[in-house]
């Protein structure tokens, strides 16, 4: 029992793999009586110290571990012959055990065990501090600074740390640091010096790499002579904490050393900016194993655990955004929900406030591509946001950040006029700062909100700023911020408008442009929003063959990310393709859509999928369930101020009414006036044409069928 606890207390991190203490105690014995002969020892063990075993041993299938803080050696190596008087006749034993007699004080011969992640547990020497007074009664703090850190340092349990004996041969002229170093695994050297002025020691204290003798860190810290020789100061534990970080910081880092890739147009074809991106993410996890099992091995009320939290919510964050910007939404969010996992545990209220405050802010653009603004998990997320900041400090990009997603929710749920007042207040803040980013997007939702009320001319005016201020905005920013490229959607609410407007030329020419930036862009949401857009423009047009290809374009997509509400309009868009092809099961596909649509929470853009329903009701004799459809929409417009397709909905009305009486009737006729009064109020041209068709017809008392829907050629 003595052996097997030696070579567990000797390990690095005190846990050895059930194969390699086999190996050691039982080599002579074979695998089988091996393994039996070590679960007869762990028994022994459980029996002598009963309820206790399981508090200082952690025991797996493959490993055996003594957790932190429950044991400690006693003494040193230097003194005495290291388990002298231990008698273990395996080979493998006493072959191991010289090693640990031959080597330095307090450092294991053993292979560093890593875990399987990539970090071995680092090896530090603390060489005594050179004192710069040549006379002065003082002279010996430095060797006795460098022993209570040496000590400091070994109840870390982060390293492995060279007694104090072995500094001393370090700090000797004789003594060649690169030969040392060669024969002794050392990875860090403290070092320093310290200097006497009246009452006070000026400590200066350095960390270097041990092979390179590269700088990873430097402190000053001033401290009161009688202090520290009575033992009164917390100098030594201060000085600890910050070697500490160092280290940590440094080895992480080193880790993590690999560039962040930037944003390129030719992502999709860039394997090995692909191989990149997935090694970057295989690092930041091999760091996070690292940090939380350092601190899982710290007191939770350490300063050194509180400053290792607060470093590994600030990493997660770091990586995050470097997510985004690697078009990786999914590690994005998850790095940003293990972040506030971490920053709700900070102490302070006011740090847990701001921390949490940001990174939710950061996390609901991420989850608002998955989940649609008005989903559940998105709405929290802006409501603990806004709970976190108030009363408290916010900054302008973080009100900015929090008035996009407030919006984004009104907007969604086509509370227009609601959605107008923060866009308005965010236009007016953006335009204060004078960021082309956040007017940019100020003017989309100013954009958005005129062209669901029906102002086309003003909407027109609103999108061609955004575009223009987008151009010039950083990409990686505003997919962080607000989770789309703004240039490319304020590009396809203006081929809407074009489309509705009946401009035949700039429709085209908005098309084709939308269509390009889509095939250059490497941000699949953006993508897949375009894609919808271009195969719903196709289908107020009639172009039924592109509307079906970019609405198989956008399902695929939406499919392969998860993009809720993407894939839902996709359906609506194919099952009109559907419909006016002449298959049966269109309808059930515009329903099946318009359905999936409504469960996101999402109710915007509405009326044109009901308008689509009812026409293909109309179209099986259905004309009672399409009056009922479309005035319950139209009822909905009225109430919500989406009013962009009120025209056609009456119009679709006065068809539903004439199927029902064949013979001319004065409701019908006042339908279609309606109707292209309200054309003409919003300058939808193209809702206009086929009124006045229809109103010819019925002047004419023909009773002939629904007016044409395929292809309408529109002058400018």
């Amino acid at each position: 029992m003595i052996a097997l606890l030696a070579l567990l207390a000797t390990a690095p991190d005190g846990m050895r793999m059930r194969a390699w203490l086999q190996e050691r105690l039982w080599s002579l014995s074979g695998a089988e009586l091996g393994r039996a002969s070590l679960r007869r020892a762990l028994s022994d063990l459980r029996k002598v110290l009963g309820d206790e075993f399981d508090r200082i041993f952690k025991v797996s299938n493959t490993s055996i571990s003594l957790r932190p803080g429950c044991y400690h050696l006693i003494g040193d190596r230097s003194e005495g012959e290291f388990l002298e008087g231990l008698a273990v006749s395996e080979p493998e034993f006493q072959k191991w055990l010289s090693q640990q007699r031959a080597g330095p004080p307090f450092a294991s011969a053993a292979p560093v065990q890593t875990s399987g992640i990539g970090f071995a547990s680092p090896t530090v020497a603390v060489i005594p501090f050179t004192f710069l007074n040549t006379a002065s009664q003082n002279e010996m703090l430095g060797d006795v600074l460098a022993q209570e850190m040496t000590r400091s340092l070994s109840r870390a349990n982060l390293f492995i740390v060279f007694s104090h004996l072995l500094g001393r041969q370090l700090q000797s002229p004789e003594t060649d640091l690169g030969s040392l170093t060669a024969s002794h695994p050392i990875d860090f050297v403290v070092y320093g010096t310290v200097r006497a002025t009246r009452d006070l020691l000026e400590i200066d204290v350095d960390i270097a790499d041990a092979r390179s003798g590269r700088l990873c860190g430097t402190h000053a810290c001033p401290v009161s002579i009688a202090q520290f020789l009575e033992g009164k100061s917390d100098i030594v534990s201060d000085m600890t904490r910050q070697i500490a970080e160092s280290i940590v910081v440094d080895m992480i880092g080193q880790k993590l050393s690999s560039e962040v890739p930037g944003h390129t147009s030719s992502w999709g074809k860039n394997n090995t900016l692909r191989n990149r991106a997935e090694k970057r993410a295989k690092e930041v996890c091999d760091a996070s194993i690292y940090v939380e099992q350092l601190m899982a091995q710290q007191p939770r009320n350490s300063e050194f655990h509180s400053w290792l939290r607060r470093w590994y919510v600030e990493h997660l964050e770091r990586s995050g955004v470097e997510a985004i910007r690697s078009r990786s939404g999914e590690k994005a969010r998850t790095y940003f929900q293990k972040a506030l996992e971490i920053a709700n545990d900070f102490g302070e209220q006011t740090d847990r406030d701001q921390a949490t405050g940001r990174l939710l802010l950061l996390l609901g653009p991420q989850l608002s591509i998955n989940h649609g603004f008005a989903s559940t998990e998105v709405q929290e997320v802006y409501e603990k946001a806004n709970q976190q900041y108030s009363g408290g400090q916010i900054d302008t990009d973080q009100r900015l950040q929090m008035i996009w997603g407030l919006w984004g929710a009104e907007i969604v749920k086509a509370n227009i006029s609601g959605a107008e007042l923060l866009s308005s207040e965010f236009l007016e803040i953006a335009c204060d700062r004078s960021g082309s980013m956040a007017e940019a997007a100020g003017q989309y939702m100013c954009g958005v909100g005129a062209f669901y009320f029906g102002d086309f001319v003003r909407a027109e005016s609103v999108f061609l700023k955004a575009v223009e201020l987008a151009q010039r905005a950083d990409f990686h920013e505003m997919i962080t911020r607000y989770g789309m490229d703004l240039h490319l959607l304020s590009s396809c609410y203006l081929g809407w408008c074009y489309a509705l407007m009946g401009r035949t030329d700039k429709t085209a020419k908005a098309a084709h442009d939308i269509e390009a930036h889509s095939a250059r862009s490497d941000h699949a949401f953006s993508q897949a929003l375009s894609y919808c857009f271009l195969s719903t423009m196709h289908n107020f047009l009639g172009n039924l063959g592109k509307a079906k290809t970019f609405g198989l374009r956008a399902s695929s997509l939406s499919r392969r990310h998860g993009f809720a509400q993407q894939a839902s309009h996709a359906r609506v868009n194919l099952g009109r393709v559907r419909d006016r092809s002449g298959h049966a099961s269109g309808l059930h596909l515009l329903q099946e859509g318009l359905r999936a649509y409504a469960e996101t929470g999402a109710v915007l853009a509405r009326p044109y999928a009901e308008a689509w329903i009812a026409e293909a009701l109309i179209d099986r004799r259905e004309e009672k369930d399409a009056l009922d459809r479309v005035l319950k929409a139209r009822r909905f417009a009225c109430q919500s101020g989406e009013r962009y397709f009120d025209a056609e909905l009456l119009r679709i009305a006065a068809l539903a009414v004439r199927g029902k009486r064949p013979e001319p009737s004065r409701r019908t006729e006042v339908l279609l006036r309606k109707s292209l009064d309200q054309a003409r109020c919003t300058g939808a041209n193209l809702h206009l044409l086929k009124t006045m068709s229809d109103l010819e017809r019925c002047r004419l008392g023909s009773n002939e069928g629904a007016p044409s829907t395929g292809t309408i050629r529109l002058h400018s």
